[in-house]
């Protein structure tokens, strides 16, 4: 069984704040899949503001052991 090190948290509805998160933890979720900031600054435009505006974009937030 698979233990994830993260968990989903609140929309990320800016591309201010996509950009200090991704600075400051690295990942975040996109449609429940967590990717790492490589993927998301290799995304198009048009789809963070697609994903963006729709709520689909969710913070990453490392469980405590």
């Amino acid at each position: 069984m698979s233990k994830r090190k993260y968990i989903q948290g609140r929309k990320i509805e800016s591309f201010e704040a996509l950009k200090h998160f991704l600075d400051k933890v690295g990942f975040v979720y996109i449609n429940d899949k967590i990717l790492h900031r490589g993927w998301i600054l290799s995304l198009q435009f048009r789809y963070l503001l697609y994903a963006m505006d729709n709520g689909q974009i969710k913070r990453a937030i490392k469980k405590e052991h």
